[in-house]
């Protein structure tokens, strides 16, 4: 229990952080840290994962796409902004809490993210997973 809530606390720490440092940098996803537990649109490195494309309009694209993520367990919308969209996801067992956000390209109807996890190491590919569902999803497979 008490390392429950020990881990609690440090994630919470560890999201002050990642917003203010991180996230919000000029509306940019931030480049995924060392660590083997982040997967983006933009990394240049093995943890690089295609970009989605746009369906329809930025706004149907954004409706889109929260729908789908409302539809997967432990998820809330922290954020949203005019070409930005900010989610937390949750594990199952030891509560850890990932950071997924979306950023839209307008110009070249695309969708970068990225998924990361505020604290560890590795994360058994779960980020990776997590990501590779939701661009199966939105493609329709």
């Amino acid at each position: 229990m008490f390392i429950t809530m020990l881990l609690k606390r440090l994630s919470l720490l560890c999201f002050f952080i990642f917003t203010h440092f991180i996230i919000f940098s000029q509306s940019q996803l931030a480049p995924c840290p060392s660590s083997p537990n982040c997967f983006s649109t933009k990394e240049e490195t093995n943890r690089k994962i295609k970009p989605l494309a746009f369906v329809g309009s930025l706004e149907e694209s954004k409706s889109r796409l929260k729908e789908l993520i409302a539809g997967m367990e432990r998820t809330k919308l922290v954020e949203e902004q005019a070409t930005f969209l900010h989610f937390t996801f949750t594990t199952k067992i030891f509560e850890f809490v990932d950071d997924v956000t979306f950023e839209f390209d307008e110009a070249n109807r695309i969708i970068h993210f990225r998924s990361a996890s505020r604290v560890g190491w590795s994360d058994i590919w779960a980020n990776k997973r997590r990501m590779k569902r939701i661009c199966r999803e939105w493609i329709g497979e």
